[in-house]
């Protein structure tokens, strides 16, 4: 839990300012220690967006503008 990824790859706990991402299998939401997170595959778009970002690095998708607040 406090490894941290250098950018968005598969088995990346990805925080945003929106939503927070588990990089891997599709799920559904659930909760951890109060926070939200949702499975993301990586054959979604919104991954081919994230993909390589970096903590700070802004990512448009489908029209929403997502900022990335840490990778891990």
């Amino acid at each position: 839990p406090h490894a941290a990824m250098g950018s968005v790859e598969v088995g990346a706990v990805v925080v945003t300012d929106q939503r927070n991402f588990i990089i891997g299998p599709s799920i559904e939401e659930f909760e951890v220690d109060g926070r939200t997170f949702q499975g993301l595959t990586t054959e979604a778009s919104l991954f081919a967006d994230l993909q390589g970002k970096r903590k700070g690095d802004p990512v448009k998708s489908s029209g929403a503008v997502y900022h990335v607040l840490d990778v891990r």
